[in-house]
């Protein structure tokens, strides 16, 4: 069965319309006669103009998947396109930096049971810094996302977004840092969001803060924290909640340790009846909430091009999405690089935890990977992953996933790069929702003037 997947690979499937692909192609042609001269054309520019430098970039990604749904059974193939241009404008200076990034994503998808799917997503972010004086600096982020489907998806490459018919976001954040002594800085910040939802059963919120933070360095690995903040939630049925944040911060910075100890005390307020995903009204609250990150590890030892770096890491926090939260994780990690190719391996080993509804995560694993270069031009790539989760759950279940992949990229300018790949992802399960096979196969080319 799969053999006649693969062989319909290689011949016309009638549910893929080409035309589209097509189109880009002739695009990124033109685009290629275009700026074949293009890199004296853009020094140019950029030496006439001064500090301002134009990137603009395009890529071009086409997949076939035969198991897009992760299924174990009615397995359904798709090709996927992705079409993404992009501009990157900036103005780096000694005391001035303003920095513009706006992309466009498109995903279609034609899948071998006739249904296609169509997606994007829009994104403009830009950033203005400017060092007043030594001790003063003011920054600007501010951004706008669209994202957009035809229909809700169930894939799980698609994220969170992507589930909702339109939504559009707007965000805007500055910043005032100040010196007030050589070892003590004060910094206030505003943030204003808006999240709108169209074709959705999602409610619009409006999301508005402010933060007055300082911080106070103890020598050189010591450093304290102590600030005030203020959040405010509004949805657009008129409930929501405001809360008012005293937060304090201690983290300590060793060779090999680093340790950082949060605590917040958060007076939270309800607006008219708000309820919870299960329904309840929720109530005003008054509480102390912490948190305790602790890594461990770096490079052990090194050998000549060879090094060992070992790592450890527990995270705790008192109150995440709800309730306690803690992750561990540990990985021991080989890396080899050369001038020809670099070579890794590692092996990881974690916890979850979610105290409340005592459900608990435990995974191991391992991976490997080599990247060999042929020459400044050529290159290929290839890496494993193997991973066991165990789920402690009401209903455990247990997972084995192994991802593999292998691509080679080559460039044909300094500005041109193309390439192709094949991934493997196979899972087996206790549970027969768990036990899957995908293969995929891709072309790609990426331009960057």
């Amino acid at each position: 069965m799969r053999n006649m997947k693969f062989k319909k690979l290689l011949s016309y499937n009638k549910n893929y319309s080409p035309g589209l692909l097509i189109l880009y192609l002739l695009f990124l042609s033109l685009l290629i006669s275009l700026f074949s001269g293009g890199n004296k054309l853009c020094a140019q520019e950029v030496k006439k103009e001064g500090h301002w430098y134009f990137m603009p970039s395009l890529s071009l990604y086409e997949q076939y998947t035969d198991n897009i749904d992760l299924n174990y059974q009615d397995e359904v193939g798709a090709f996927i396109t992705e079409f993404s241009p992009g501009l990157l404008i900036q103005y780096p200076s000694p005391r001035k930096s303003i920095r513009l990034i706006t992309k466009l994503k498109l995903d279609h998808r034609a899948r071998d049971d006739g249904e296609k799917e169509t997606l994007y997503w829009y994104n403009l972010w830009g950033y203005w810094g400017h060092q007043y004086s030594p001790r003063t600096t003011y920054e600007l982020n501010a951004g706008y996302d669209i994202y957009y489907t035809e229909k809700d998806l169930s894939s799980p490459f698609v994220n969170v977004f992507d589930a909702l018919t339109r939504s559009t976001v707007f965000n805007i954040k500055p910043s005032l840092s100040y010196d007030i002594t050589k070892t003590t800085n004060a910094k206030l910040g505003l943030q204003y969001a808006l999240t709108e939802y169209e074709l959705s059963d999602a409610l619009d919120r409006e999301d508005m803060g402010a933060t007055l933070f300082t911080t106070q360095s103890v020598g050189s690995r010591i450093k304290l924290g102590l600030g005030y903040s203020y959040y405010s939630t509004l949805y657009d049925n008129g409930t929501g909640y405001t809360e008012n944040q005293i937060p304090i911060d201690v983290f300590l910075d060793l060779t090999y340790i680093q340790l950082k100890i949060s605590t917040a005390y958060i007076d939270r307020t309800y607006e008219k009846n708000m309820t919870s995903p299960t329904g309840e009204v929720l109530k005003d609250q008054k509480l102390m909430l912490y948190g305790i990150s602790f890594d461990l590890g770096g490079q052990l030892f090194k050998l000549r091009s060879t090094s060992v770096e070992l790592y450890f890491k527990n995270s705790f926090y008192d109150d995440l999405y709800g309730f306690p939260y803690e992750n561990q994780e540990t990985r021991l990690g080989v890396y080899h690089a050369l001038k020809k190719y670099d070579f890794y391996t590692d092996l990881k080993y974690g916890i979850n935890k979610y105290f409340q509804s005592n459900n608990k995560i435990t995974y191991w694993g391992g991976s490997t990977g080599l990247k060999w270069y042929a020459s400044d031009r050529l290159y290929a790539n290839g890496a494993i992953d193997y991973t066991d989760y165990q789920y402690d759950f009401e209903e455990e279940a247990a997972y084995d996933v192994i991802t593999a992949n292998i691509d080679c990229g080559y460039r044909v300018y300094d500005w041109l790069n193309i390439g192709a790949g094949y991934g493997l992802r196979r899972s087996t399960s206790d549970v027969p929702e768990g036990d899957y096979i995908e293969n995929s196969f891709a072309l790609f080319a990426v331009a960057t003037w």
